[in-house]
């Protein structure tokens, strides 16, 4: 039933980075939820990032949140300024000490673009440097 679907998902996503050559055990993880997500959902971006820290020894993961709570960040998907969210997470990514040495990143259909605007824009330049992989993914 639903026990074997959801292993064979959880397995198929792990296998998918390893596939994408996302080595999640040596580096940090950032991701960026789509459009009417949020950083959080237990049944979405907060499986995931369980998913990514149980199958690679803890791996830290940064699930990107814009504003200060999960409805703000739903909210925020839908309505804030595309600029101005790149501009909110190349600062809450700078601010992280955990994604100091380099990180990988996953990005959901919307966030997948916003992230790739994350590595192009010049005001994160520092953190370009820091940045590994970046594995896209729309639905």
């Amino acid at each position: 039933g639903n026990f074997v679907k959801n292993k064979m998902i959880n397995k198929s996503l792990i296998m998918l980075f390893v596939l994408a050559g996302v080595s999640l055990s040596m580096k940090p993880v950032v991701l960026w939820h789509g459009m009417g997500d949020t950083c959080c959902f237990p049944f979405s971006m907060g499986r995931l990032s369980k998913l990514i820290q149980d199958n690679t020894n803890d791996t830290y993961v940064h699930s990107i949140m814009v504003g200060n709570s999960i409805e703000e960040d739903e909210y925020n998907g839908f309505f804030m300024n595309v600029n101005d969210q790149v501009d909110f997470v190349c600062k809450q990514l700078k601010d992280d000490p955990k994604l100091s040495g380099g990180f990988n990143a996953v990005g959901f259909s919307q966030g997948g673009q916003f992230l790739r605007a994350y590595v192009q824009r010049s005001d994160c330049i520092v953190l370009r440097f820091r940045f590994r992989k970046l594995l896209l993914i729309k639905y």
